[in-house]
Formats: C-alpha cells, structure tokens, sequence
C-alpha cells in the first residue's frame, strides 16, 4: 500500500501543469486596449518569461447590450486585439 501512495505522488508531480489566466478589460462599446490595460498585459506576459507555453485560449467576452450579432463581433474583435497584441 506504501508503495502505492508514492507512485501517486511521483505520478502527480510528472502530470502537474499550471494554468494561469489574466483578464484585459474594455470600454463599453470598445475594443482597443486602454493604456492601463496594456501596462497590466506587459507586467502578466513578462511574468511568463520562464515558462514554457504549449497552448493559449484566448476569449471575448461583453455585456449583453445590443444585438446578439452585434455583441458576437465585438467579442471577436477583443479577442483578436489581444491575439494580434501578444503576436507582435
């Protein structure tokens, strides 16, 4: 049973991977990164500087104003601010 407990242990510390996330907040109605935004996005991507990344999901969200066609493609739009941002 000792035996057990420790491949269990050694198991999890091969499978372990951290997640981590940061959120990038805009304006109402907008989908450009305010300057204090941008400065929070550099200080979380410097910090991932010793990591080794294998995936990055990256999500649009708003509010429920307007449309749902309309929200839909500002959702998109954020998304793509940020992906265009971390690919520069």
């Amino acid at each position: 049973m000792q035996r057990f407990t420790y491949l269990i242990f050694i198991l999890s510390l091969f499978s372990y991977t951290q997640e981590l996330s940061h959120n990038v907040f805009f304006e109402t109605d907008n989908y450009e990164v305010t300057t204090n935004e941008e400065r929070r996005l550099n200080s979380f991507i410097s910090s991932l500087d010793s990591l080794t990344i294998k995936t990055i999901t990256i999500n649009g969200y708003c509010d429920d104003r307007g449309t749902v066609i309309y929200n839909l493609e500002l959702s998109k739009k954020r998304a793509q601010t940020i992906k265009k941002y971390l690919l520069i």
